[in-house]
């Protein structure tokens, strides 16, 4: 009997990584990660953004991972965090 063999390539992410995202921490820097907190998140970017120069509690909130709703809040997060 013959054997077929199949592959599936996708390009896009589950439904539960597409539309969460959340910022943290990654190697020491602010990142962004898709997915929940604590989770198996997957790191979209991290930033020039040491978290040494954070608020203590703006560091501290972000080790734990804070859910944003859209991209327009995740960009003025960042940004507030870049003017600080």
């Amino acid at each position: 009997m013959p054997e077929v063999e199949m592959s599936l390539k996708v390009n896009s992410l589950c439904r539960e990584h597409a539309n969460n995202m959340f910022i943290g921490v990654k190697d020491g820097y602010v990142a962004v990660f898709h997915g929940k907190p604590g989770g198996k998140a997957i790191l979209k970017e991290v930033t020039k953004i040491p978290i040494t120069k954070l608020v203590p509690g703006d560091a501290e909130e972000l080790k734990h991972g804070m859910i944003v709703q859209s991209r327009e809040e995740l960009l003025r997060f960042i940004e507030g965090l870049e003017s600080r």
